[in-house]
């Protein structure tokens, strides 16, 4: 078991134009491989603990502004 230290990272996928799923369950799974390697790369041994958590936003759920990526992509036609 690995001792050494963590870290936490949260991956936010924005998704503007609703294009569904654009990431696989492979994509992600390998993303979240290279990203737990570049950290140990970076920090040496990792505690086996270490989070990498991917996160899907629809374009109706963020925005800037007061305005949602969806209302700006129902405009931008």
């Amino acid at each position: 078991m690995r001792t050494g230290p963590s870290f936490t990272i949260l991956v936010k996928l924005p998704r503007p134009f609703e294009t569904h799923k654009t990431n696989t369950k492979s994509e992600k799974a390998a993303s979240i491989q290279a990203a737990f390697e570049g950290f140990a790369a970076l920090l040496g041994d990792l505690h086996e603990e270490s989070y990498i958590y991917v996160q899907d936003v629809r374009a109706a759920s963020y925005g800037y502004g007061g305005r949602t990526q969806e209302w700006r992509y129902q405009r931008a036609g």
